[in-house]
């Protein structure tokens, strides 16, 4: 009887969204499907390589439905730039994370339109005067290197395995400290349960392949099974460690004496009276930054003629006898191709952030209908055979010009997506990957675990690629 309800609910469900949402096919090629359900059989969490397979069969732009929704993909990176650089395109779907558990579309990550504008106008503004691009934020980034370098020394040439998870903890210290005026240890109880609360979430939601968000009824049906509720769990956590953080700054705060980031959000919430204007949010790009991080220290110890080539030019730079600067990037080619190379080959948000249509719309004579969902395939763009000589290989090289005396930045290296909705996190989380890939291999020598020489480099599946577990050995170069 409970079986029968809940099967009727479904195709109820089914039913209704099928007849009043728009319907609209879109006149691209692509994989076709069932009817009602679309291509929902043909999934699975491996959705990157079904997509990767979709943009060798169908070509630069692929359309498919799941239910009904509308989904298209972008498999050209000029492409791609030129859509997303229209204000039509610049919309966030209604089952996006963030909104299927926050429940409103706010903040710079989901809202859309004049709202969206404003955030990421005030944002920049004030990442700005505390921090993007001045001496502080390399101060701030500096200080968790330092003690990053520190744990991995007391491991005294031991096997040191959960990169990720502390490059997790670095990597949102120094953010933090930004937003909040505040370094926390990372042995903070605090920070590591909500650290490990979201590595939870996230791995709960993967197992699943993230269906939650194609079907977001599936949450009252069997919110464990979907992750939704580890994930509920950990938005909430998180939640309430900002607004403790918030509620102490209230107590002393002076709108004339601006300390930090929150003080900021303060002030002008202060100032308005739209209560859309709500300047709270909680979105970050530490997962992508210390994901990309654990992936380039996977890398280089997997190609150590690599990491030989990174050291002589750092050497080349510091004499040994000083930190590697953002000042230096521009004379180290060799490490600004190398920390490309990682971005193309990780590719750890394979199909970037999705868009949605605002208005119908028109491009380059297809039909674009309201409610379209529209991603860039950032993962067949940088494996693309027609673009890459043997993309499966690891090689700094191929972003090297004048007999590898200059770094040329590639087009179709994405990892930050393009047009407007492009990431405005790119110069912190580019200075952050320089500053600690440098320091890590100007200070150690990063070998293999010998009880695993031979990592795989195949990712974990889930909402971003992750490096699977490994261990590796950190060997003092010189004095730390």
């Amino acid at each position: 009887m409970v079986a029968a309800f809940w099967i009727a609910l479904v195709c109820a469900w089914i039913a209704y969204m099928y007849f009043t949402k728009n319907n609209k096919a879109v006149d691209l090629p692509g994989p076709g499907g069932l009817p009602f359900v679309g291509c929902l059989f043909q999934l699975d969490k491996r959705f990157h390589l079904i997509l990767y397979k979709y943009a060798e069969k169908y070509g630069k732009a692929v359309y498919f439905k799941i239910f009904n929704e509308h989904f298209v993909t972008i498999n050209d990176a000029k492409m791609g730039k030129e859509l997303f650089s229209m204000d039509q395109l610049s919309g966030r779907p209604v089952f996006d994370a963030f909104l299927l558990y926050e429940g409103e579309k706010l903040g710079v990550v989901n809202s859309e339109g004049q709202l969206w504008e404003t955030h990421r106008r005030f944002t920049l503004r004030q990442l700005r005067d505390f921090g993007f691009g001045k001496n502080t934020m390399e101060m701030l980034i500096m200080d968790e290197v330092n003690d990053f370098a520190e744990r991995i020394k007391n491991a005294k040439g031991a096997p040191v395995g959960e990169i990720k998870k502390l490059l997790s903890l670095a990597v949102v210290n120094s953010l933090w400290t930004i937003v909040s005026g505040k370094r926390y240890s990372q042995d903070d109880a605090n920070l590591k349960a909500i650290s490990n609360s979201l590595d939870r979430a996230l791995s709960a939601s993967a197992d699943t392949g993230g269906i939650v968000f194609f079907m977001p009824w599936l949450r009252y049906i069997m919110p464990e099974y979907t992750g939704y509720a580890a994930t509920r769990r950990a938005f909430e956590q998180l939640r309430a460690f900002v607004e403790d953080s918030v509620k102490e700054h209230q107590k002393t705060f002076k709108p004339d004496v601006i300390r930090d980031f929150i003080d900021v959000y303060l002030k002008e919430m202060h100032s308005v009276t739209d209560p859309k204007s709500t300047f709270y949010g909680k979105e970050g790009g530490t997962d992508t930054t210390s994901t990309t991080l654990a992936w380039a220290i996977l890398y280089l110890a997997t190609h150590p003629e690599v990491q030989k080539k990174l050291q002589a030019e750092i050497s080349s730079i510091t004499a040994d006898s000083r930190d590697v600067s953002v000042a230096d990037r521009s004379s180290m080619p060799y490490s600004q191709a190398t920390i490309e190379e990682v971005f193309r080959m990780s590719s750890i948000l394979p199909n970037g952030v999705q868009h949605q249509v605002l208005t119908d719309v028109t491009f380059q004579g297809t039909l674009l209908p309201k409610g379209t969902m529209v991603s860039m395939n950032a993962f067949y763009i940088h494996y693309d055979p027609a673009l890459w000589d043997e993309p499966a290989k690891f090689k700094p090289e191929r972003f090297l010009v004048d007999n590898g005396k200059a770094f040329k930045k590639s087009d179709h290296v994405v990892p930050f997506s393009i047009g407007k909705r492009h990431c405005l996190g790119e110069s912190l989380a580019r200075d952050t990957i320089f500053l600690f890939l440098t320091n890590i291999v100007k200070n150690f020598n990063v070998e293999c675990d010998p009880s695993n020489p031979n990592p795989t480099l195949e990712p974990a599946i889930g909402f971003t690629l992750n490096p699977q577990e490994y261990s590796v050995i950190f060997k003092v170069r010189g004095k730390v």
